[in-house]
């Protein structure tokens, strides 16, 4: 043990005992303390008692040591408690070190007011301010958020002959930073003014850090690689901190690969990664679907001693669920166990939604009690999963017992869990229950949000509500809601299926006023309306202006649009979006199939027409039901042989 740690491990009476020089031996104890690793506030507060009773008094310098070495104990009130100390004791004259100090404490605890009241008994006991304090009182501004006063006093500085240095640019960069976006041009000018400067203000790897967090927190990647490519050719070497804050703005920019470019970079460099690094790439690969790669990540960590911690296994768990590899994911929980990390809620609750993506709802079940019994508490994502889990295996009662408990067990009734209670409980028709759902969402002073409507909306029309769907639909209106196409798309599609043609075509001219265009969901809709209320001239025109507008319809919306073409019995237009479909190489699908099927059967002049597509259901060889469509290739064959035969 060393001469320090021996200092330190001991009562304070019992290192200056009561014979000698006790004030030489009071300096040499408070010396050695002072550079010990090993602090106890008991011995300290001890220690500073001594030197009270002591007389002649010790040198401030002496107090101060204790004073700084409280303060890195981060017990900052006990250090102001002994500052009164001082001044009950008398014949101790305080130094701008001491109240420095001070003030550093009343800053760091969140209290600069009483750290400008420290200050002010300083500037009355004739010290001169120094920058140091200045920089602390900045930095205490700015951990309450008041970045106005902390610029204010900021620009003081040189006109109460206390320059600005580079920390306390870097702190007031940093205070900037953290009060939102749209800082870039003030910080980048903060850095301007540190380069002019020069000397005690040249920029240094932690200020020109500060400023590149805070472009990137601003969303300015482009100016941000600029002041790391300016530090680098300047000599200032970029640490841990500064790639850090770059990568991480590229991977939630979505550039996973200059992420990972520099992230190897950085390796190369010889700059080692910290755990905040590496779990910053592994997230962003495993949410690009990339993991594989982010495994190889993780086993690079571990081979180079950085033992993966909660967040990276929950980023692995995570992707994989979303992947639907549930049964992979779950094998990690053994995996964390061996590493010494216990699984969390949120690892839990990936588990659960991973099982439940697959459908399979015992395994969710059991992982929510398992869960449970290691003594980890479900949040409020886990109860959502959890209800709509009953709700999808028709466990209504039990998931409104649930949902209707949420607030006993401390989570509020929010609006996304409240929309998903109602789309499942309108999937399965339970409109009554939905309703009262609703009601109490409302009662509880719930605000709806966009979803909410949707959820409504939809589910109103798919039970066949479409009157109730639309009087939700103008409340929803009347209530500012920023108005969305897919909105209009709910509504639409719900009035078409009943039959409301032309209600749907005026929600569907109304979408220029509201600063919405159609989408290719919209566009089909109106097709299938107008289709099928016998409009087929303007159905032709509708679909000339989508193409004109670039919306490009999927395989099913083309799928539909035949399906109305052949209800409405218009064979030609329905074979020439049949040979659309080929072109563009896509399936037929099951309905469709279903209605070509009975239409060869009964109709021979649908059969005139598909002779020219007599290979076509050979070339989607992928639909979903084989019985209807080997029924439909028997169909055409038969026909073959008959025309063939005729010809004969």
């Amino acid at each position: 043990m060393s001469g320090a740690a021996a200092v330190s491990s001991l009562p304070a009476k019992a290192v200056l005992g009561t014979a000698g020089s006790h004030r030489a031996r009071l300096k040499v104890a408070v010396k050695e303390w002072g550079r010990s690793d090993v602090l106890k506030l008991s011995y300290a507060l001890d220690l500073f008692q001594n030197l009270l009773d002591t007389d002649p008094k010790p040198p401030i310098y002496s107090f101060n040591t204790i004073l700084i070495s409280i303060s890195r104990m981060k017990q900052f009130p006990a250090a102001i408690s002994l500052f009164n100390s001082m001044n009950r004791a008398g014949g101790i004259c305080p130094n701008s070190h001491t109240f420095g100090i001070l003030v550093d404490c009343c800053c760091r605890m969140r209290s600069v007011d009483l750290g400008f009241g420290i200050f002010a008994a300083m500037l009355k006991r004739g010290c001169g301010p120094n920058t140091v304090v200045f920089t602390s009182l900045i930095r205490g501004l700015c951990y309450e958020h008041r970045i106005n006063d902390a610029v204010a006093l900021f620009d003081e500085m040189p006109l109460m002959g206390c320059p600005p240095n580079v920390v306390t640019f870097t702190t007031i960069i940093k205070g900037i930073s953290s009060s939102g976006s749209g800082k870039s041009a003030i910080v980048l000018d903060l850095l301007r003014r540190m380069s002019e400067i020069g000397g005690a203000c040249k920029p240094d790897v932690v200020a020109y850090t500060a400023v590149i967090d805070a472009l990137c927190k601003d969303g300015d990647l482009e100016k941000a690689s600029e002041r790391f490519q300016e530090m680098e050719a300047l000599g200032i070497h970029p640490n841990v901190f500064t790639y850090s804050a770059i990568i991480d703005a590229y991977c939630k920019g979505g550039s996973l690969k200059k992420a990972v470019s520099l992230f190897e970079e950085m390796v190369v460099k010889g700059v080692s990664p910290n755990i905040v690094t590496c779990n910053t790439v592994i997230d962003a690969l495993c949410r690009h679907g990339a993991v594989e790669k982010a495994a190889e990540l993780f086993d690079l960590m571990k081979l180079a001693g950085f033992p993966p911690d909660v967040v990276t296994f929950n980023s692995i768990v995570y992707a994989l669920c979303k992947e639907e590899l549930a049964v992979e994911a779950h094998k990690f929980l053994d995996f964390m166990s061996d590493n010494g990390v216990e699984p969390d809620a949120v690892t839990y609750t990936a588990l659960m939604d991973g099982y439940a993506r697959i459908g399979k709802t015992d395994d969710a079940l059991n992982v929510f009690d398992l869960m449970v019994s290691k003594g980890k508490k479900p949040d409020a994502v886990t109860y959502c999963i959890l209800i709509n889990l009953y709700l999808r295996t028709e466990k209504t009662d039990l998931a409104l017992k649930i949902f209707d408990d949420l607030p006993k067990k401390g989570f509020e009734h929010t609006a996304t869990i409240c929309n998903v209670v109602l789309t499942e409980l309108y999937r399965v028709g339970r409109v009554a229950d939905a309703k009262r759902t609703h009601e109490k969402m409302v009662a509880a002073g719930v605000t709806p949000d966009i979803e909410t409507y949707h959820a409504i909306i939809r589910g109103l029309c798919k039970n066949h509500c479409v009157d109730e769907a639309m009087d939700i639909f103008q409340v929803m209106q009347s209530q500012n809601f920023k108005a969305e196409v897919k909105t209009f798309n709910f509504m639409m599609d719900g009035l078409y299926k009943a039959g409301k043609y032309k209600l749907v075509r005026d929600l569907f001219d109304g979408l220029p006023a509201k600063g919405l265009s159609p989408d290719a969901f919209s566009y089909t809709v109106l097709m299938n309306s107008l289709i099928s209320d016998g409009l087929l001239h303007e159905f032709e025109e509708l679909y000339q202006s989508m193409e004109r507008s670039k919306c490009i319809l999927d395989s099913t919306m083309l799928n539909t649009i035949v399906q109305s073409l052949l209800k409405k019995g218009d064979i030609r237009k329905s074979i020439d979006f049949l040979n659309r479909m080929e072109k563009q190489k896509f399936s037929l699908e099951e309905p469709t199939v279903s209605l070509l099927n009975s239409l060869l059967k009964e109709n021979e002049n649908f059969q005139e027409h598909l002779k020219s597509l007599a290979d076509f259901p050979r070339k989607n060889a992928n639909f979903r039901d084989e019985v209807c469509i080997n029924s439909l290739i028997e169909c055409f064959k038969t026909y073959l042989l008959q025309d063939e035969a005729s010809r004969e």
